[in-house]
């Protein structure tokens, strides 16, 4: 499996980021996994563009991340 640089976004009123990391190592992922809870909104472009996708986790159709990762055109997962 190729290691794929992944960009996480998730619904927080529901999910915790710590529930979904446990999740991540359960089922053996090789990628590099960046949380955008964890970027700065200035920074968040940047991250983004230098994904090969975004994994989204819930409802996040109203998350700065999400409408970037749109703008940006990029390779959008919807997880759960």
């Amino acid at each position: 499996m190729e290691i794929k640089k992944i960009y996480l976004i998730f619904e927080d009123n529901t999910m915790k980021k710590e529930d979904i990391d446990i999740d991540l190592k359960a089922e053996g992922y090789p990628h590099i996994f960046c949380f955008g809870k964890n970027v700065a909104d200035k920074d968040k472009k940047f991250h983004i563009s230098v994904s090969d996708e975004v994994w989204v986790f819930r409802n996040c159709e109203d998350i700065l991340d999400y409408k970037i990762a749109v703008e940006l055109g990029k390779d959008i997962w919807r997880m759960a």
